[in-house]
């Protein structure tokens, strides 16, 4: 069986829908991204390159350049989660093969009780005593082991998260116009978050920090001031660090080789015999059974005699296997890292609608990371087996999805009110959202406590193999293209420049299924720019609130998501 280890990647959807921040300017945040028709100017350069060859806003053809500080900030929240821990138990039974030394057994177990009988009615030729015997040695290796690992959670378990800040710079460039050719560039971060989950409904996502990083250089072409295109090569990189527990679901039977049943110390062996294996042996003569007590000191001399002459009388009733069928769910501790570059491209087209009117389209592909990095999983089987702690390579396969924007922007009463509309179409049904993958021929297994200490590491690997991760793993199954839709309006004075918008974004991931927790999110944003003397200087805010009532992660008040930006800009 593969064993895929889940880490959940990017789960920054609660900075936005999906992991997307599209706020990256001052003005996409105070625009809410209802930013494409409309952009002008050094950020032009990342909302649509296309429009690098227009004037802007003050009627000029000049070089620009623009850095942005943009702080994320996340409200402490509580909330409730179905549980997924199921507690564990197992049940232990051993296969033996017929006696094979039958006289030997009758050596150990001693001249006394039925043994001796049975000896004695063996020499004289009787076997119905013989049979008898050999009837209760059968039934003795009969006995299963149940075992209790864990015990299952509540139904319904709490979460919280305290408040959270992350702090992004970008910069932004573009060049004059000359012939109908500008250049220009964009360095931004389209995602990114270090954030604490708490309790045992955040221990899916527990500790995670993650930063992607864009480099994006850019070129338009303008004919006539009337039609422009442009694209932008992307370049990206990506790194994350998560620590996580999840609870998957065992399937199959540990088995162990008799040798290595009977080759274990009698302390970790008493634990795979029952107390009616115990009886059942003293029933047949075995005496030192009757003085050997689960409450006395497994390696005591009393015990140490019982065991010796147990694993005997396995060894020599062709003991070949024990089986270890597991039930519920086993608990997997893990921290991992991965780490890529990749890239796409961003091709877009505007065109000026009569004299107040733009129409454009952009297009950004889908960007693919393959991130290489290292994993560390503990899986607790419980305390009669132990704890398997597996540490290797992992590949985590992850794409970011293409987009379409489609936007038309107007302007009034000479052009001092712009009004813009954007739709966006996100298609998060193709790809990976993040599939995480080790590399299980280079790994290395050790067996913590328990049984599994004294176990080999092929066989470790069989025992991590019956957790099923298939329930966890694929976060990304079900997810939805999904649509957005903004409006935005800005005031544009001689130096005074003010903005607003509201914006409606659809969540990709199924809301009754366990993974990243997401909802519908409904937008305000506002800010404000000023310039003097060739400077810019601007604050704006986003506002995102997010309905948790009806998700798989149950809240009783309104998520939240702030995102606020601070700007300067240079005009030469």
């Amino acid at each position: 069986m593969r064993l895929r280890f889940l880490c959940p990647l990017l789960p920054v959807s609660l900075v936005a829908n999906g992991f997307q921040i599209s706020e990256q300017s001052l003005n996409g945040t105070a625009l809410g991204s209802a930013y494409v028709a409309g952009a002008r100017g050094a950020d032009a350069s990342y909302y649509n390159p296309a429009n690098m060859g227009f004037a802007n806003d003050w009627g000029e053809n000049r070089s620009e350049f623009e850095v942005t500080s943009t702080v994320i900030n996340i409200p402490a929240f509580k909330f409730m989660v179905p549980s997924s821990n199921q507690g564990l138990y197992s049940i232990t039974s051993l296969k033996m093969g017929g006696p094979e030394n039958y006289e030997g057994i009758i050596n150990i177990l001693g001249a006394g009780g039925v043994a001796k009988s049975a000896a004695d009615t063996l020499i004289n030729g009787g076997w119905k005593a013989l049979n008898e015997f050999i009837g209760n040695l059968e039934n003795l290796t009969k006995q299963k082991v149940y075992t209790v690992a864990s015990m299952p959670s509540n139904q319904v378990v709490p979460g919280w998260t305290g408040t959270t800040n992350f702090i992004l710079p970008k910069f932004f460039y573009k060049s004059r116009t000359h012939n109908g050719f500008t250049f220009g560039g964009s360095f931004t971060a389209p995602s990114g978050l270090g954030m604490k989950w708490h309790g045992p409904g955040g221990e899916f996502l527990r500790d995670v920090f993650i930063m992607m990083v864009e480099l994006a250089p850019s070129i338009s072409y303008t004919i006539k001031n009337r039609f422009s295109v442009g694209v932008a090569g992307r370049g990206l990189y990506a790194t994350g660090s998560f620590n996580n527990t999840v609870y998957v679901p065992l399937h199959g039977a540990s088995v162990l080789k008799g040798s290595q049943i009977v080759g274990l110390p009698n302390n970790v062996f008493s634990q795979q015999v029952p107390a009616s294996m115990r009886n059942k042996l003293a029933s047949i003569g075995y005496q030192p059974a009757m003085a050997c007590t689960a409450e006395m000191n497994q390696n005591s001399p009393t015990c140490e005699a019982y065991y010796y002459g147990l694993k005997q009388i396995m060894e020599d009733s062709g003991l070949t296997q024990a089986d270890s069928n597991l039930y519920g769910t086993s608990q997997v501790v893990q921290q991992s890292n991965g780490s890529a570059w990749s890239g796409g491209y961003r091709a877009a087209a505007s065109m000026r609608v009569f004299d107040n009117g733009m129409f454009s389209v952009v297009y950004n592909s889908s960007v693919t990371f393959n991130m290489y990095g290292n994993l560390t999983a503990l899986t607790e089987l419980g305390p009669s087996l132990g704890n398997v702690l597996t540490r290797g390579y992992l590949n985590i396969n992850v794409s970011l999805p293409e987009m379409i924007d489609i936007a038309y922007a107007h302007e009034f009463f000479k052009h001092h009110l712009r009004l813009e509309g954007v739709y966006r179409r996100t298609f998060w049904s193709q790809g990976n959202k993040f599939l995480v993958t080790p590399d299980f021929a280079n790994a290395s297994y050790q067996g913590i406590g328990g049984t599994v200490q004294y176990l080999n590491s092929a066989t470790l690997k069989k025992m991590v193999g019956l957790a099923d991760f298939s329930g966890v793993m694929n976060m990304g199954a079900g997810w939805r293209d999904t649509n957005t839709f903004r409006l935005g309006a800005t005031y544009m004075g001689r130096s005074l420049r003010l903005m607003g918008a509201f914006s409606y974004d659809q969540a990709p991931s199924p809301q009754e299924a366990i993974g990243i927790p997401d909802s519908n999110g409904y937008t305000i944003a506002f800010g404000a720019k000023y310039n003097f003397r060739g400077f810019d200087i601007g604050w704006g805010g986003t506002f995102t609130f997010k309905s948790n009532r009806n998700s798989y992660y149950q809240s009783n008040d309104l998520g939240q998501l702030r995102i606020f930006s601070a700007s300067l800009g240079y005009r030469w």
